[in-house]
């Protein structure tokens, strides 16, 4: 019993070794992974349209987002010329004070370096002025003149001599010419060549017929001349 199991045994290890010709069959080793092959080529299409769709969308953006900053650009640019142009004559209209000594007062100049005439020019003058009599040496106020000129040719200035503005502290008192320290508050209106209301002070230049400005302590003031004198400039500028 035990020989035949054990010739059992045998003749299975005799099976399972291989024989001197038997070829063993290796077993195939899987390779690199050939999935894409198996790609859904219409689905892919569809991937890629949507992403070249997207790409479109965006590159349309940054060019409608510059373009809309270009414009903008463009337009305040235009505004800003359409302003230089509307200011031109405007702009070459100013005022100096020409500092004399006291026994001459000072030198208002109204100056008008275009080319064409500004007409129905007001020119207000407000001057802090103080008392000179001894007894009262302190006491100030504001005295108010206001010029109304039919016009300032081209290339012209207009000169108002304070020693012919009077101002006296009241009925009691005589009146004396202007020859207090420059404090003055000075604003110029007119009308250019396109018919616009122009404004002027010492800072600002701007449109439109606003109220002039009032004293805010006044005094009794006289002017002694009616209209400032009149002089042509060496220099002109062309509108």
């Amino acid at each position: 019993m035990s020989d035949n199991n054990q010739r059992r045994a045998r003749r299975v290890l005799a099976q399972r070794r291989p024989a001197p010709n038997r070829v063993q069959v290796r077993r195939r080793t899987r390779g690199p992974s050939t999935s894409w092959i198996r790609i859904d080529w219409a689905k892919a299409s569809a991937v890629v349209a949507v992403v070249a769709a997207l790409a479109g969308l965006l590159f349309t953006g940054i060019s409608t987002f510059y373009g809309a900053l270009v414009a903008r650009d463009q337009l305040g640019q235009a505004r800003e010329d359409a302003r230089m142009r509307a200011e031109d004559q405007a702009s070459k209209v100013t005022f100096w004070v020409e500092d004399r000594d006291l026994k001459r007062g000072h030198l208002l100049h109204v100056v008008n370096r275009s080319s064409d005439a500004i007409t129905q020019v007001e020119v207000l003058i407000i001057a802090n002025v103080w008392l000179l009599l001894p007894e009262e040496f302190g006491s100030g106020g504001d005295a108010r003149y206001t010029f109304r000129l039919s016009g300032i040719g081209p290339c012209t200035e207009a000169l108002f001599d304070f020693n012919h503005l009077y101002y006296r502290f009241g009925e009691d008192q005589q009146y004396q010419p202007m020859t207090t320290d420059w404090g003055a508050r000075v604003q110029v209106r007119f009308i250019d060549r396109k018919a616009v209301v122009w404004n002027r002070d010492w800072d600002h230049l701007w449109t439109g017929k606003t109220a002039m400005p009032e004293p805010e302590d006044p005094v009794d003031v006289a002017n002694d001349r009616s209209q400032p004198s009149m002089r042509p400039l060496d220099t002109c500028e062309s509108n």
